[in-house]
């Protein structure tokens, strides 16, 4: 049997020769991941014994559902409450009312308008097909909710499948 000596390390032929590298590579990694949850786990069950209920509960949260994706051909506008507005605090009725009687939209007109909030970015996004419908939500300027006055910046996002950027030497 061949051996090769290769920086203080004994090598086999067959590792030397080996096509396996890549597998022998996932198969570290997959190793490493079950290891690593299996701490996690370990270090959850005596969280539970140490840390408060919140800090129990994030552990042991699921995932939330991804949500749907809007309709490739209607028009985006986000609009970013400013002035101490939490949505995750609102319901989505009084919000969708304030967006609609600030954008001076009637409720029948707007029935295929969506209205979508993103409770991480604390941004209303309202998607509509009526080119008139996303001017006046990107004319917002403020809503009102629960009687109070909240100032907010919208815009128009650009359609899918297009990027911004610079490009030289035109």
């Amino acid at each position: 049997m061949e051996v090769v000596e290769i920086e203080g390390e004994t090598l086999t032929p067959e590792e030397y020769n080996s096509t396996q590298g890549w597998v022998v590579a996932h198969e570290r990694r997959r190793k490493a991941k079950c290891k690593a949850n299996a701490e996690l786990a370990t270090n959850a069950g005596e969280a539970s014994k140490e840390t408060p209920r919140k800090l129990k509960d994030f552990l042991h949260r699921r995932p939330v559902p991804k949500e749907p994706q809007l309709p490739e051909d209607d028009y985006k506008v986000v609009i970013r409450p400013g002035g101490g507005l939490d949505l995750t605090r609102q319901s989505v009725a009084l919000i969708r009312d304030g967006v609609l009687r600030a954008a001076k939209i009637e409720p029948d007109v707007a029935g295929e308008d969506t209205l979508r909030i993103n409770m991480r970015q604390n941004t209303i996004i309202m998607s509509t097909p009526s080119l008139a419908n996303a001017k006046n939500y990107s004319n917002i300027k403020e809503i009102q909710v629960n009687g109070k006055s909240y100032a907010t910046a919208a815009y128009i996002t650009a359609p899918e499948n297009t990027s911004k950027g610079v490009i030289h030497g035109i």
